[in-house]
């Protein structure tokens, strides 16, 4: 599993990392906070997770909604906003799209966020079980 952070602030970024590893130890975590490196990874990379904070920049965070949308539409995306619900009502969710007020759906977004890494995590292992282990090596 791959997720993507797009924040402005370091510390936020870390603390998400550090919550998507202690769920998923295997997941691959990139962070940025900067729009451009955003849209320059979705387009070259495959992500099961991007996270968006649209807190100071919303019209960063909704140019790269769209590039999700556009690139890599199976991928599931969080977007985490500050902006009163008349706002966020007049965006359109896509089907997979979880949209939370970052300061007054904290506890939501964890939850949910814990589901989409956990699930990723109960799939892999039962198409793991399904596998024989033949070769473990890792050939470049």
């Amino acid at each position: 599993m791959k997720v993507l952070i797009y924040d402005n602030a370091d510390i936020t970024r870390k603390i998400i990392k550090k919550y998507i590893f202690s769920i998923n130890e295997q997941a691959e975590v990139f962070e940025t906070r900067y729009a451009s490196e955003a849209i320059r990874f979705i387009k070259s990379d495959k992500l099961s997770i991007v996270i968006i904070d649209a807190e100071n920049t919303l019209m960063k965070a909704l140019k790269i909604r769209e590039v999700v949308m556009d690139y890599q539409p199976d991928c599931k995306i969080i977007m985490l906003h500050a902006y009163p619900d008349l706002l966020i009502n007049e965006l359109n969710n896509r089907n997979g799209e979880l949209i939370f007020d970052k300061f007054n759906e904290s506890k939501k977004y964890l939850e949910n966020l814990r589901m989409l890494l956990e699930k990723d995590t109960t799939n892999k292992n039962n198409a793991n079980a399904l596998k024989p282990d033949v070769n473990k090596s890792k050939d470049i």
